[in-house]
């Protein structure tokens, strides 16, 4: 590794560079009430965290008279015109983005969000930062994460061998969640993990090798000490 620099670096996308989360909240309260329903209270608690699918299938069995994909598309719908009006960036995001795209190293997105949300923050993130991505429409469900193939994917486009153990090891990814630190683990990939207001506790418990609460004050030093604390029990 040249000074320490990831030889690349993945990132997850909701939860770990911005927080769409009150925005998908909104998009099912929307949703309801433009066919004259209410949220009730259990509904937030059941819904978030989980699935599109699943969250339409409640939506559904709490009287939305729409199938699941139409539920769905109407949930896309309304993040795309949220997101394109304004991009809920977590703090420092954005900064360490552009500061990624300055030393040249690649990085990509590795996440189970729709192609059109995700094509949304690429084009409103620093230029040319990201290689290409990984989205919902991907893979099929029975090869997303917890599962290694996103990121082994997303190894492939940034035009690394996903079998080599010594490559994969000296990147990063940065996720926020349990399945998603799980994926890349089993891709041979180091995770730090973002900490976040959703934070479960299996996400703590899924054994990324650092945690952070923010990408604030991220510097070239930052990301050193990180390949040096990877090197500790992930590098071979």
């Amino acid at each position: 590794m040249d000074g320490m620099k990831p030889l690349a670096i993945f990132f997850d996308m909701d939860g770990t560079l911005i927080n769409s989360e009150p925005y998908w909240a909104q998009s099912e309260k929307v949703l309801m009430e433009r066919h004259g329903l209410e949220l009730t209270d259990d509904l937030p608690a059941l819904l978030q965290g989980t699935s599109m699918d699943n969250v339409a299938r409640v939506l559904i069995d709490h009287g939305l008279p729409m199938s699941r994909q139409e539920a769905i598309q109407g949930m896309i719908d309304y993040m795309y015109e949220r997101e394109k009006a304004q991009m809920p960036w977590l703090p420092g995001a954005q900064d360490f983005l552009r500061l990624v795209g300055q030393t040249g190293i690649p990085a990509t997105l590795v996440t189970g969000s729709p192609r059109i949300l995700v094509q949304g923050l690429v084009d409103q993130s620093p230029e040319g930062v990201f290689t290409g991505f990984v989205c919902d429409e991907s893979l099929p469900d029975e090869r997303k994460k917890p599962l290694p193939y996103p990121y082994r994917m997303g190894a492939e486009i940034l035009g690394l061998d996903p079998d080599d153990p010594r490559t994969l090891s000296s990147c990063l990814v940065f996720e926020d969640s349990a399945p998603g630190i799980r994926s890349a683990l089993a891709a041979g990939l180091p995770v730090v993990r973002m900490e976040g207001e959703t934070t479960t506790e299996a996400a703590r418990q899924a054994g990324a090798f650092e945690t952070i609460n923010s990408f604030e004050g991220f510097s070239l030093d930052t990301m050193s000490r990180l390949m040096e604390k990877a090197a500790g029990g992930y590098l071979v």
